[in-house]
């Protein structure tokens, strides 16, 4: 039989290779008597360096200090030097590992519910999304994300998970499917939550084939609306999370890309991913308070949306029909001091106290408890 090496294969072996040697060393010090000195400090850095490598502990900060640590300790001797330079790097990933799969066991959890994550800022809700779409992504389920700020794939890319970006451009966000006509009325509305500006005109200057006359805007919100690419189903790759990226865009047409991302979800009769979506205006409260008759739509859009799982994040002031659809709230830290009025409304005041202490709280089931996510660092291991 013949056997073909590969890179990955050639480099399990150096690593393997300079682990014995530097076991090697450390044998030929012991065996000489002699204080431990530079070889026995060589050695540990050898078979600390090749530990690492072969275990594959990706933080570059903690492989510099375990290298640097055991070669130091190795001057101790030999004997300390060798079990030390073995069990630092060993003992770090296995606490490491154990700490991913604690993450992955709470997303896992919470994957088949609504889940309204609150965040104080937008960089905090682009941090947010990275990182739930990393943690959800790692457990092995099926995603769409909307990445606003363009950071997820490199995310995904740092910690070898496969996925498929495409621009928003590439999707199509006209079809209407099972919606039928209802379709460009859902749409006006949200784009009416977001804009301000009448639904009634939207879906007019969307009808319309001609745009010459109509306001910038307007003109924005039509061609968005009636933006034709791959659908959303077609686009989905056969491993890993598809991202849509919209950083090139102002914040109103991100929010509007991501409400008409959760339409097209709709849009189909079935659907087996989990969405990932930053939205703000659309179930913020100074929007629905002056939706009127609309809050209906917005509601039967929630509640279809969660029946499939999904994780919205959003900012500080949603609207308390917002909070009343979600089975799960994530309230981070940094949100107390910017929180609006219905989200103030809505908490009691025992679990104001402990958002009041700087932690991330998740609300289920009528209890609080406090969860590992960080907004302001993406605290990856």
């Amino acid at each position: 039989m013949r056997i073909v090496l590969t890179k990955v294969n050639l480099r399990t072996i150096s690593f393997i290779l300079l682990f014995l040697l530097g076991i090697v060393i450390f044998i030929a010090e012991a065996y000489s008597g002699r204080k431990a000195g530079f070889s026995s400090f060589i050695a540990g850095i050898m078979v600390s360096f090749s530990i690492i490598h072969l275990l594959g502990i990706e933080n570059k900060e903690l492989r510099v200090a375990l290298i640097l640590l055991s070669g130091i300790i190795s001057l101790l001797g030999p004997a300390i030097g060798m079990s030390l330079s073995i069990l630092l790097p060993t003992i770090s990933h296995l606490i490491g590992r154990k700490k991913k799969e604690q993450r992955i066991k709470q997303i896992r959890k919470l994957h088949s519910r609504g889940i309204l994550v609150v965040a104080p800022s937008i960089g905090s809700i682009c941090n947010l999304v990275a990182k739930i779409s990393l943690d959800l992504a790692l457990s092995g389920k099926k995603l769409v994300v909307v990445d606003w700020d363009g950071s997820v794939p490199g995310l995904l890319r740092e910690r070898g998970v496969p996925f498929r970006q495409a621009e928003w451009r590439d999707i199509s966000l006209s079809y209407s499917g099972r919606l039928g006509p209802n379709y460009l009325t859902v749409a006006s509305i949200l784009s009416s939550l977001i804009t301000g500006i009448g639904a009634e005109v939207i879906a007019s200057a969307v009808k319309e084939r001609a745009s010459v006359e109509l306001p910038e805007t307007v003109k924005l919100i039509k061609d968005i609306i009636i933006h034709e690419g791959v659908l959303l189903d077609d686009a989905m790759p056969g491993l890993g999370p598809l991202i849509i990226n919209t950083s090139d865009l102002d914040l109103m047409s991100k929010d509007l890309v991501s409400a008409l991302v959760v339409l097209q979800s709709l849009s189909f009769g079935y659907r087996d991913f989990v969405l990932v979506v930053p939205i703000i205006s659309p179930i913020s409260e100074s929007s629905l308070r002056a939706a009127g008759g609309r809050i209906d739509v917005v509601e039967w859009i929630l509640r279809e949306t969660i029946k499939k799982g999904c994780i919205v994040i959003t900012g500080p002031e949603p609207s308390i029909i917002a909070l009343r659809e979600f089975d799960s709230l994530l309230i981070t830290r940094g949100v107390y001091n910017v929180m609006g009025r219905d989200l103030s409304r809505f908490l009691p005041d025992n679990i104001k106290k402990l958002i009041k202490s700087e932690v991330d709280v998740l609300i289920s089931d009528g209890t609080a408890q406090q969860l590992q996510i960080e907004t302001s660092l993406l605290d990856i291991l």
